[in-house]
């Protein structure tokens, strides 16, 4: 699902990269690099995950907190 967000996420910012803002004259892209940028970081995290899983450690997001 990231990957594909990532993937369609080019088009658009290629798309609003030639326009500009009348007020401030920057680039109407900005408000689309959030995508990109937090589907890239969630890729990282989970390749992390997957290789700390394949070394032999233990998940432990989900991890119970002691009650009391």
């Amino acid at each position: 699902m990231l990957l594909i967000i990532l993937w369609h996420s080019v088009p658009i910012l290629r798309l609003t990269s030639n326009f500009t803002s009348l007020t401030t004259g920057i680039s109407q892209s900005w408000t689309y690099w959030p995508l990109p940028i937090g589907s890239l970081m969630l890729l990282r995290n989970e390749f992390f995950r997957i290789r700390h899983l394949l070394r032999g450690g233990i998940d432990n997001t989900h991890e119970e907190t002691p009650h009391g």
